[in-house]
Protein backbone atom coordinates (compact mmCIF):
# COMPACT_ATOMS: atom_id res chain seq x y z
CA UNK A 1 0.00 0.00 0.00
CA UNK A 2 3.04 2.35 0.83
CA UNK A 3 4.61 2.02 -2.66
CA UNK A 4 1.02 2.63 -4.17
CA UNK A 5 0.98 5.89 -2.54
CA UNK A 6 4.15 6.76 -3.91
CA UNK A 7 2.93 6.12 -7.35
CA UNK A 8 0.45 8.30 -7.39
CA UNK A 9 1.86 10.74 -5.93
CA UNK A 10 4.67 10.60 -8.45
CA UNK A 11 2.05 10.19 -11.61
CA UNK A 12 0.46 13.44 -9.91
CA UNK A 13 3.33 15.58 -9.86
CA UNK A 14 4.41 14.70 -13.33
CA UNK A 15 0.85 15.06 -14.74
CA UNK A 16 1.12 18.37 -13.07
CA UNK A 17 4.23 19.40 -14.58
CA UNK A 18 2.80 19.19 -18.10
CA UNK A 19 -0.43 20.47 -17.24
CA UNK A 20 1.75 24.01 -16.65
CA UNK A 21 2.54 26.50 -19.58
CA UNK A 22 6.08 27.39 -20.32
CA UNK A 23 5.90 31.10 -18.91
CA UNK A 24 7.19 30.34 -15.73
CA UNK A 25 10.65 29.77 -17.57
CA UNK A 26 10.90 33.33 -19.21
CA UNK A 27 13.09 35.44 -16.91
CA UNK A 28 11.99 38.32 -15.03
CA UNK A 29 14.45 40.56 -15.03
CA UNK A 30 14.34 43.72 -12.07
CA UNK A 31 15.65 45.99 -14.88
CA UNK A 32 16.50 46.21 -18.34
CA UNK A 33 20.36 47.95 -19.23
CA UNK A 34 19.29 49.05 -22.51
CA UNK A 35 20.16 52.50 -24.40
CA UNK A 36 16.09 53.12 -23.57
CA UNK A 37 16.43 53.22 -20.36
CA UNK A 38 19.96 54.50 -19.97
CA UNK A 39 19.48 57.92 -22.01
CA UNK A 40 16.82 59.54 -21.07
CA UNK A 41 18.48 62.44 -18.72
CA UNK A 42 22.13 64.10 -18.69
CA UNK A 43 23.64 60.90 -16.25
CA UNK A 44 23.29 58.25 -18.85
CA UNK A 45 24.88 60.64 -21.61
CA UNK A 46 28.07 62.00 -18.80
CA UNK A 47 28.50 58.01 -18.13
CA UNK A 48 29.45 57.47 -22.21
CA UNK A 49 31.16 60.66 -22.55
CA UNK A 50 33.35 58.77 -19.58
CA UNK A 51 33.91 55.80 -21.98
CA UNK A 52 35.38 58.28 -24.52
CA UNK A 53 37.67 60.00 -21.90
CA UNK A 54 38.89 56.36 -20.63
CA UNK A 55 39.66 55.66 -24.21
CA UNK A 56 42.08 59.13 -24.24
CA UNK A 57 43.24 58.16 -20.97
CA UNK A 58 44.63 54.51 -21.79
CA UNK A 59 46.29 56.76 -24.73
CA UNK A 60 48.58 58.58 -22.53
CA UNK A 61 48.95 55.95 -19.52
CA UNK A 62 50.72 52.81 -19.22
CA UNK A 63 53.54 50.60 -20.50
CA UNK A 64 54.18 51.19 -24.04
CA UNK A 65 51.23 53.23 -23.91
CA UNK A 66 50.01 54.42 -27.50
CA UNK A 67 50.91 57.64 -27.95
CA UNK A 68 54.64 56.43 -28.28
CA UNK A 69 53.91 55.28 -31.82
CA UNK A 70 52.55 58.74 -32.48
CA UNK A 71 55.80 59.98 -31.47
CA UNK A 72 58.42 57.93 -32.99
CA UNK A 73 56.35 58.19 -36.29
CA UNK A 74 56.49 62.03 -36.32
CA UNK A 75 59.81 64.32 -35.54
CA UNK A 76 59.15 64.49 -31.75
CA UNK A 77 61.13 61.41 -30.82
CA UNK A 78 62.91 58.56 -32.38
CA UNK A 79 63.35 54.90 -31.23
CA UNK A 80 66.45 54.81 -28.64
CA UNK A 81 66.66 51.22 -28.15
CA UNK A 82 70.15 49.63 -28.35
CA UNK A 83 70.10 46.68 -27.20
CA UNK A 84 67.14 44.52 -28.55
CA UNK A 85 65.31 44.78 -32.04
CA UNK A 86 62.95 47.20 -29.87
CA UNK A 87 59.52 49.03 -31.31
CA UNK A 88 59.58 50.50 -34.81
CA UNK A 89 63.36 50.42 -35.12
CA UNK A 90 62.73 48.84 -39.05
CA UNK A 91 59.09 51.44 -39.51
CA UNK A 92 58.86 49.83 -42.50
CA UNK A 93 58.61 46.48 -41.17
CA UNK A 94 56.84 47.62 -38.43
CA UNK A 95 54.06 48.69 -40.14
CA UNK A 96 53.47 45.24 -42.47
CA UNK A 97 49.62 44.06 -42.29
CA UNK A 98 50.90 40.89 -41.01
CA UNK A 99 53.04 42.31 -38.13
CA UNK A 100 51.76 42.26 -35.10
CA UNK A 101 50.42 46.18 -34.82
CA UNK A 102 49.36 46.56 -31.15
CA UNK A 103 52.16 45.24 -29.10
CA UNK A 104 54.47 47.54 -27.55
CA UNK A 105 57.12 45.66 -28.79
CA UNK A 106 56.66 46.70 -32.34
CA UNK A 107 54.21 49.17 -32.95
CA UNK A 108 50.67 50.36 -31.33
CA UNK A 109 49.28 51.42 -34.53
CA UNK A 110 46.39 48.99 -34.18
CA UNK A 111 45.46 50.27 -31.09
CA UNK A 112 44.57 53.34 -32.74
CA UNK A 113 42.11 52.03 -34.93
CA UNK A 114 40.49 49.38 -32.93
CA UNK A 115 39.74 51.88 -30.00
CA UNK A 116 39.25 54.88 -32.43
CA UNK A 117 36.13 53.67 -33.33
CA UNK A 118 35.36 52.21 -29.97
CA UNK A 119 34.98 56.23 -28.84
CA UNK A 120 33.31 56.85 -32.56
CA UNK A 121 30.82 54.49 -31.70
CA UNK A 122 30.02 55.74 -27.88
CA UNK A 123 30.40 59.44 -29.53
CA UNK A 124 27.97 58.27 -32.03
CA UNK A 125 25.36 56.90 -29.75
CA UNK A 126 25.17 60.29 -27.50
CA UNK A 127 24.80 62.12 -30.78
CA UNK A 128 21.93 60.28 -32.17
CA UNK A 129 20.39 60.24 -28.78
CA UNK A 130 20.89 63.69 -27.58
CA UNK A 131 17.37 64.74 -28.10
CA UNK A 132 15.70 62.25 -26.74
CA UNK A 133 17.16 63.11 -23.21
CA UNK A 134 15.56 65.28 -20.59
CA UNK A 135 17.95 67.92 -19.42
CA UNK A 136 17.89 70.58 -16.49
CA UNK A 137 18.55 73.01 -19.72
CA UNK A 138 19.71 73.44 -23.02
CA UNK A 139 22.84 75.01 -22.32
CA UNK A 140 23.66 71.19 -20.27
CA UNK A 141 22.69 69.66 -23.48
CA UNK A 142 24.33 71.74 -25.81
CA UNK A 143 27.43 70.65 -23.56
CA UNK A 144 27.00 67.53 -23.67
CA UNK A 145 26.43 67.51 -27.54
CA UNK A 146 29.40 69.48 -28.04
CA UNK A 147 31.49 67.21 -26.11
CA UNK A 148 30.51 64.08 -28.03
CA UNK A 149 31.53 66.38 -30.85
CA UNK A 150 34.67 66.95 -29.98
CA UNK A 151 35.69 63.10 -29.07
CA UNK A 152 34.53 61.89 -32.60
CA UNK A 153 36.11 64.61 -33.95
CA UNK A 154 39.96 64.02 -31.48
CA UNK A 155 39.54 60.10 -33.26
CA UNK A 156 39.04 61.10 -36.43
CA UNK A 157 41.83 63.86 -36.40
CA UNK A 158 43.92 60.58 -35.38
CA UNK A 159 42.67 58.38 -38.14
CA UNK A 160 43.08 60.29 -40.93
CA UNK A 161 46.61 61.21 -40.56
CA UNK A 162 47.26 57.86 -39.32
CA UNK A 163 45.30 55.71 -41.89
CA UNK A 164 44.48 58.55 -45.10
CA UNK A 165 40.76 57.65 -46.07
CA UNK A 166 38.84 56.06 -43.48
CA UNK A 167 35.26 54.70 -43.07
CA UNK A 168 33.30 57.75 -41.98
CA UNK A 169 30.08 57.13 -39.70
CA UNK A 170 28.39 59.91 -38.18
CA UNK A 171 25.43 57.54 -36.88
CA UNK A 172 24.58 54.33 -33.97
CA UNK A 173 25.02 51.01 -35.15
CA UNK A 174 22.36 49.11 -34.19
CA UNK A 175 22.88 46.12 -35.84
CA UNK A 176 26.05 44.35 -36.95
CA UNK A 177 27.32 46.08 -39.77
CA UNK A 178 30.24 44.85 -42.12
CA UNK A 179 30.22 46.86 -45.75
CA UNK A 180 32.39 49.78 -44.57
CA UNK A 181 33.95 52.20 -47.22
CA UNK A 182 36.54 54.77 -47.05
CA UNK A 183 35.54 58.23 -47.59
CA UNK A 184 38.17 61.39 -48.60
CA UNK A 185 40.29 62.28 -45.35
CA UNK A 186 39.40 66.16 -46.73
CA UNK A 187 35.54 65.33 -46.64
CA UNK A 188 36.06 64.37 -43.11
CA UNK A 189 38.29 66.92 -42.51
CA UNK A 190 35.26 69.93 -43.14
CA UNK A 191 32.68 67.62 -41.13
CA UNK A 192 34.77 68.19 -38.32
CA UNK A 193 35.64 71.65 -38.95
CA UNK A 194 31.45 72.22 -38.59
CA UNK A 195 30.94 69.63 -35.46
CA UNK A 196 34.14 71.61 -33.44
CA UNK A 197 32.92 75.05 -34.42
CA UNK A 198 29.61 74.42 -32.56
CA UNK A 199 31.31 72.86 -29.85
CA UNK A 200 33.70 75.93 -29.28
CA UNK A 201 30.62 78.45 -28.93
CA UNK A 202 28.60 75.93 -26.40
CA UNK A 203 31.51 74.15 -24.44
CA UNK A 204 32.36 76.15 -21.04
CA UNK A 205 35.75 76.28 -20.05
CA UNK A 206 34.67 75.60 -16.73
CA UNK A 207 34.70 72.24 -16.26
CA UNK A 208 35.31 69.91 -14.22
CA UNK A 209 39.04 68.62 -14.64
CA UNK A 210 39.54 65.99 -17.31
CA UNK A 211 36.20 66.49 -19.00
CA UNK A 212 36.21 68.60 -22.69
CA UNK A 213 36.49 72.38 -21.95
CA UNK A 214 36.33 75.45 -24.65
CA UNK A 215 39.68 75.80 -24.74
CA UNK A 216 40.25 72.14 -25.31
CA UNK A 217 37.73 72.10 -28.87
CA UNK A 218 39.47 75.51 -30.05
CA UNK A 219 43.09 74.02 -29.62
CA UNK A 220 41.49 70.44 -32.08
CA UNK A 221 39.40 73.40 -34.24
CA UNK A 222 43.13 75.15 -34.70
CA UNK A 223 44.78 71.95 -35.75
CA UNK A 224 41.91 71.68 -38.37
CA UNK A 225 41.68 74.95 -39.83
CA UNK A 226 45.63 74.70 -40.28
CA UNK A 227 44.99 71.13 -42.24
CA UNK A 228 42.40 72.59 -44.18
CA UNK A 229 44.62 75.65 -45.25
CA UNK A 230 42.53 77.95 -42.96
CA UNK A 231 45.25 79.68 -41.21
CA UNK A 232 43.69 82.97 -40.78
CA UNK A 233 41.02 81.17 -38.66
CA UNK A 234 43.34 78.93 -36.86
CA UNK A 235 45.81 82.23 -35.52
CA UNK A 236 42.67 83.84 -34.37
CA UNK A 237 41.28 80.72 -32.31
CA UNK A 238 45.02 80.18 -30.94
CA UNK A 239 45.16 84.05 -30.06
CA UNK A 240 41.60 84.16 -28.06
CA UNK A 241 42.95 81.04 -26.15
CA UNK A 242 46.40 82.20 -25.20
CA UNK A 243 44.77 85.46 -23.91
CA UNK A 244 42.05 82.97 -21.93
CA UNK A 245 45.08 81.25 -20.18
CA UNK A 246 48.31 83.53 -20.13
CA UNK A 247 50.95 81.93 -18.65
CA UNK A 248 53.85 84.49 -19.31
CA UNK A 249 52.78 88.00 -19.54
CA UNK A 250 56.41 89.42 -18.09
CA UNK A 251 59.94 89.58 -19.89
CA UNK A 252 62.11 86.99 -17.58
CA UNK A 253 65.75 86.93 -19.00
CA UNK A 254 68.71 88.91 -19.49
CA UNK A 255 67.78 89.66 -23.26
CA UNK A 256 64.55 91.53 -22.38
CA UNK A 257 66.11 94.73 -23.71
CA UNK A 258 67.31 92.98 -27.04
CA UNK A 259 65.98 94.97 -30.11
CA UNK A 260 63.12 92.13 -31.88
CA UNK A 261 62.88 90.19 -29.34
CA UNK A 262 59.88 88.73 -27.18
CA UNK A 263 58.50 85.78 -24.69
CA UNK A 264 59.10 83.55 -27.14
CA UNK A 265 62.95 84.13 -27.65
CA UNK A 266 62.85 84.19 -23.77
CA UNK A 267 61.38 80.76 -23.45
CA UNK A 268 63.77 79.31 -26.19
CA UNK A 269 67.11 81.25 -24.88
CA UNK A 270 70.05 79.29 -23.78
CA UNK A 271 69.84 81.99 -20.26
CA UNK A 272 66.36 80.26 -19.82
CA UNK A 273 67.58 77.28 -20.37
CA UNK A 274 70.14 77.38 -17.64
CA UNK A 275 67.83 79.09 -15.76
Amino acid sequence: MKNKNIYICVVVAFLSLNSCADSWLEPKPLSFHTPEDTYVGADGFEATLSACEAEMHDEYNGDGCAILTEMIQSDICVEGTTDKAGPQMDMDKSLLPDMPLNNMDYTRVGWYWTHGYKAIKSANIIIARINEGKFANEEEKNRILGQAYFHRAYWYYKLVHQFGDVPWLDYELAEPKTDFYSYDRWSILEELKRNLEYSYQNVPDNVNRGKVSKSACGVLLMKINMCLGHFDEAIQIGQSIVAEHPLITTRFTSNQNKPKTNLMHDLHSVEAKMD
